[in-house]
């Protein structure tokens, strides 16, 4: 599909399902129910930019096996009650350096991964911002996979920017030798009124190779983990926030050529790499 635009319907603007797939450029869809539904194992590949504005309930939800692509296009949801939803076993995939997905302004989540769906982006840009939530939720064994230097923003949101819980976990790599980028795989996180990162509830953060996390100048933590989550940092940057660290309640911490301000955490926590320091720390 090519020059749509689907507006004030009182269902979904665009629907796609029963095993369909669809092709999208130069579309939007805004002020309807949902601004795009994909459902049933159905595909959406997006080859040029596409806006979704002001919808009742999705920007864009993504269920039941169904899956997305992100060619050399940018995608919008602002101004929704949640910016983009991947749910019950769907992905979404960033197959370009030139893939943009943008999520600002939403009443609640920018952007939510959950119930065992998947975000991988090889290469490209997400920015999740001014969210009235989190900025970016992982939830209920869900997942995020950023390879190839891949560049994350999540910042001005009034709860976290990365928020992850119940058995979920995010994956930041990159080997330059496979991807052909010798950059960095970086995701940014500040000025959030919550934490820059919240991993709760046995969830995982781990890094690889040339990978970084920039959290700053956030209102709460810079990084929290609690009841038994873990936290692989490397070559990362976690300042100015009033506790950069905090280790609660059986968590993990492996840390490596970081830049890291104030560490906290109780005596049931353990801590790795940070020289003549173990917990619990004050």
């Amino acid at each position: 599909m090519n020059s749509i635009v689907a507006q004030s319907n009182t269902q979904t603007g665009i629907l796609i399902e029963g095993s369909s797939s669809a092709y999208v450029s130069a579309c939007s869809s805004n002020s309807n129910l949902n601004g795009m539904d994909v459902e049933n194992t159905s595909s959406v590949i997006f080859n040029g930019n596409f806006s979704a504005e002001r919808n009742f309930v999705f920007g864009i939800n993504l269920g039941a096996t169904s899956s997305a692509t992100v060619n050399a296009a940018t995608v919008s949801a602002s101004r929704n009650t949640l910016g983009i939803q991947i749910s019950l076993s769907s992905s979404w995939f960033f197959s370009n350096p030139a893939a943009t997905v943008q999520a600002n302004n939403n009443a609640t989540v920018g952007l939510t991964v959950v119930s065992g769906a998947h975000l991988f982006a090889f290469g490209g840009t997400l920015i999740t911002s001014g969210n009235g939530l989190d900025g970016l939720d992982i939830a209920s064994r869900s997942g995020i996979d950023l390879d190839a230097g891949a560049q994350a923003s999540s910042f001005n949101n009034q709860r976290d920017g990365l928020h992850v819980e119940e058995l979920s976990m995010v994956n930041f790599f990159n080997n330059p030798q496979f991807s052909g980028n010798p950059g960095f795989t970086t995701i940014q996180l500040y000025n959030n009124a919550g934490n820059g990162v919240s991993l709760l509830n046995n969830s995982q953060l781990h890094m690889f190779d040339q990978a970084k996390v920039l959290a700053h100048n956030n209102t709460g933590l810079g990084i929290q983990a609690d009841d038994g989550s873990s936290i692989t940092l490397i070559n990362s940057s976690i300042q100015n926030n009033p506790t950069d660290i905090l280790l609660t309640f059986a968590s993990r911490g492996d840390f490596t050529a970081n830049t890291i301000g104030k560490v906290s955490c109780d005596a049931t926590s353990l801590i790795r790499g940070l020289s003549g320091k173990t917990c619990p720390l004050p």
